[in-house]
C-alpha cells in the first residue's frame, strides 16, 4: 500500500485534494460496516429512530432543510 505522506497531500492542486477525499470517502462507502462506531453514536441513531418512529410525518424532505439553510 502506497500512502501519501503529509507533504506529498499538500504538494495537490485543491482540486486533486478533493479527488482524493471523494475517493477515500467512497471506499468507506463500499464496506460501510467496517466504519467504527462509538457506543454514544450508537445510542444517538437509536435514539433518533425511536423518535422517527413515534412521529414519522415531523421528518422534512432534504430539499426543504436545505432551502430553509440557504434562506439564512
Amino acid at each position: 500500500m502506497s500512502v501519501l505522506s503529509p507533504e506529498r497531500i499538500r504538494e495537490l492542486t485543491p482540486a486533486e485534494r478533493i479527488e482524493l477525499i471523494e475517493q477515500l470517502w467512497e471506499s468507506f462507502l463500499e464496506e460501510p460496516e467496517s466504519l467504527p462506531v462509538t457506543e454514544e453514536q450508537r445510542a444517538e441513531l437509536r435514539r433518533r429512530l425511536s423518535e422517527h418512529e413515534r412521529d414519522p410525518d415531523a421528518a422534512k424532505p432534504w430539499p426543504e432543510v436545505r432551502a430553509e439553510f440557504e434562506r439564512e
